[in-house]
């Protein structure tokens, strides 16, 4: 009788590959960016970019982020191939390289077109704070001549809110567009004005001229 073979042992079958860390964060760095570019594409389309200057460093932050994928993928790719099969994840570092090279894309095209918007929103922006003020100095003068209010006395938003019905600003509680409050009071003799914050966030649009009365 022939004897029968024996089993291999343990150390005579191949040892599965290892992951290679390289290309699963060079696959983690691709998923963030691709997540985080809808959002800032959002955040054009909603203009809050244009009114928060800041948030526009989002569009390179991404762009570095998907730089990295595309760099930890590329070494991933290069240590996988050489290893002769002792570390796996071919296909999590072409994820992460195709990724990347995706967002860089639309990051550097969206880093190039969004400062060219930006001037002619915040001129917008101006023309639309200075409206602001004229609406709102006509409602305080409405009001105080509807009710015979004398000069010393207070004045509050929802005094002059039922002058604005139908408006804008009938609901914005008393604030500009870019966000800071309308100075109005608190007296009914005090002028209008545009708050400091305002003029200095749109100062490259507007200088002082431009506001006129209510600077």
């Amino acid at each position: 009788m022939n004897p029968s073979p024996s089993n291999p042992s343990a150390e005579e079958l191949p040892s599965p590959p290892q992951k290679c860390r390289l290309a699963t964060w060079g696959k983690r760095c691709g998923f963030l960016a691709a997540g985080a570019l809808p959002l800032y594409i959002f955040l054009i389309f909603t203009r809050i970019v244009f009114r928060h200057e800041r948030m526009v460093l989002l569009g390179p932050l991404i762009f570095l982020i998907a730089l990295l994928a595309v760099v930890l993928g590329s070494v991933a790719e290069f240590k996988i191939k050489r290893s002769r099969g002792k570390f796996g994840g071919l296909k999590q570092a072409g994820i992460g390289m195709s990724l990347g090279w995706m967002c860089m894309l639309i990051s550097l095209l969206a880093a190039i077109a969004v400062p060219s918007f930006m001037p002619a929103r915040m001129r917008a922006n101006a023309s639309g704070v200075l409206h602001d003020m004229r609406m709102t100095d006509a409602a305080k003068d409405q009001y105080a001549l509807e009710n015979s209010k004398k000069p010393n006395e207070r004045v509050a938003w929802n005094d002059l809110a039922p002058y604005l019905k139908g408006t804008r600003w009938a609901t914005c509680n008393g604030k500009d567009l870019v966000g800071n409050p309308i100075l109005f009071g608190p007296t009914v003799s005090d002028r209008v004005h545009v708050h400091s914050r305002t003029k200095e966030a749109l100062k490259d649009a507007a200088d002082d001229g431009f506001w006129g009365p209510y600077s």
